[in-house]
């Protein structure tokens, strides 16, 4: 089992993810394994090309959050997860040792991101997280959260832990159709709209306001690994 394991949902999208194995490969230093976490009622399941150096999980998720929690749920035990969607490209070598070093440098609890192009440093939207802190919690991605928010969730966990490191020099960049880098599809529409981003704004709020300062001493308090 390798140290990092990169959490990749997609549905709809066999093409498009081709993409993402590509840079993986180019930029890994072999520290991290790859899952494809598929839905089963997905018209475009088997198109999706199978690799050898690529897992495939199939399952029944109802979002992008579903599906991260899934695969920690099937994956409880890995010392760092990386959460990417199927448009994000890693354009930088050496990621996985940078990422990673900072967080055993600073006590072993953290996340790192880098740079996105477009949020920079005020969000992580492909975030690396330590898995102490998904135990501590026993989830991924806020329960009742659709898609939106959740690199929101990520990123404030490592604001209050004082332990959110953002690496300029990193490029993880996001081919998304709102900066105009991918066309619009079906996939993007379905949760970039006013109902899911109300929906998940709510949960998130509610999160803050109700138990995020107890879901922070919690991971705080947590002595496992």
């Amino acid at each position: 089992m390798k140290p990092i394991l990169i959490i990749l949902p997609s549905k709809g999208r066999p093409e498009k993810i081709e993409g993402f194995y590509e840079t993986w490969r180019r930029t890994t230093n072999g520290l991290s394994e790859v899952v494809t976490f598929l839905d089963e009622d997905d018209p475009a399941l088997r198109k999706y090309k199978k690799h050898k150096d690529i897992t495939f999980d199939i399952g029944s998720g109802k979002s992008f959050s579903d599906a991260c929690n899934r695969a920690f749920k099937k994956n409880p035990n890995y010392k760092y997860y990386f959460i990417v969607s199927d448009d994000h490209r890693l354009k930088s070598d050496n990621w996985e040792k940078r990422f990673t070093n900072i967080i055993e440098e600073n006590g072993g609890k953290g996340v790192s991101f880098g740079d996105d192009l477009m949020y920079g440093n005020k969000i992580a939207s492909a975030a690396l997280v330590s898995g102490n802190i998904f135990r501590s919690l026993g989830f991924v991605t806020l329960p009742g959260l659709i898609h939106m928010y959740t690199d929101a969730f990520w990123t404030e966990i490592g604001r209050k832990l004082n332990k959110l490191f953002y690496f300029p020099d990193i490029i993880i960049e996001h081919l998304h159709f709102t900066v105009g880098k991918s066309p619009v599809d079906s996939i993007y529409l379905s949760v970039d709209n006013k109902i899911v981003y109300e929906h998940d704004k709510k949960v998130f709020n509610t999160w803050k306001r109700e138990q995020m300062k107890n879901d922070i001493e919690k991971i705080k308090a947590y002595k496992g690994s």
